[in-house]
């Protein structure tokens, strides 16, 4: 899935007009980093409810548990990079719209 969120971006900011230059492929180990961090957390949540219940019902607690945590993180990230974003350096503006989108 992070694969896809940095596809996607690059594809979204590329069609929304965003220059893409070489920095920009740093973007790859700062998305792919959250994406594997979030995962963690997630997989840890789940291995915490007893192996006793089905799969589909440790899934749903696990999210349950750490679903609103990872989405405000996510949010954050997201308003952060924009706020940089805001800034009148182009390269620094593309990177962080780019990494916004991801």
């Amino acid at each position: 899935t992070s694969l896809l969120a940095l596809v996607s971006a690059l594809g979204l900011g590329g069609y929304g007009g965003l220059r893409f230059c070489a920095p920009q492929f740093l973007l790859v180990f700062l998305v792919l980093g959250l994406g594997v961090d979030y995962s963690i957390i997630l997989v840890r949540a789940v291995d915490a409810v007893d192996m006793r219940y089905p799969l589909p019902y440790r899934v749903g607690t696990g999210i349950r548990e750490v679903g609103v945590a990872l989405f405000l993180s996510t949010l954050t990230t997201m308003i952060s990079l924009l706020t940089v974003a805001s800034i009148e350096i182009p390269l620094v503006q593309d990177m962080c719209s780019f990494a916004a989108l991801g």
